[in-house]
């Protein structure tokens, strides 16, 4: 017979006394959760080993599109996604914490030199500088701290002669908590 403790903060916790060695529920409709090796899609799981396995934590990659030009360069079709909102040249944030982010993208400059910048509601948070004529991977990653429906943005600030996308361009977000 399992032992439940019941707690208003918390509704009803069960730990098991036989028969299922090593598993806690708490059951309830605001409390769902079930740390178990047999748990759900949707449950916080803790292997044999101590490491959790989140599958409902946000996150997101992909390329960005290629091309020359200024501005907020295009997303595209995310490669993987889990729980974002994308538009043609923005990501919305799921939750509220922090985000790490990253971009990186080969790009040719014309005679100016060049700056990108990841940008957090429009506002560059951080950038990248490629001199005049020259051909640079250039990459950025940085923590921000994030509101439900903020958004990233990835921005060329200058105009750049060229820029490539696929095995030459990538970005990541993952939510941190």
């Amino acid at each position: 017979m399992p032992i439940t403790i019941s707690d208003t903060s918390i509704n009803s916790l069960t730990v098991p006394t036989s028969g299922s060695a090593g598993t806690l529920l708490a059951t309830g409709s605001n409390y769902p959760l079930n740390i178990d090796s047999s748990a759900t899609a949707n449950s916080i799981q803790i292997d044999s080993s101590g490491r959790l396995i989140d599958t409902t934590m946000p996150y997101i990659g992909g390329t960005i599109g290629d091309g020359g030009g200024s501005g907020d360069k295009a997303i595209g079709t995310p490669l993987f996604n889990r729980g974002f909102t994308v538009t043609s040249d923005a990501i919305v944030v799921p939750l509220t914490g922090q985000y790490f982010v990253s971009w990186s993208q080969l790009v040719s400059t014309n005679s100016n030199a060049i700056y990108y910048s990841i940008e957090k509601n429009g506002v560059g948070q951080k950038f990248a500088y490629s001199l005049g004529n020259q051909y640079n991977d250039l990459g950025l990653a940085l923590i921000l701290e994030m509101e439900v429906n903020d958004y990233f943005s990835f921005n060329f600030n200058t105009t750049t002669n060229y820029s490539w996308q696929g095995a030459h361009s990538n970005w990541n977000i993952f939510f941190l908590g």
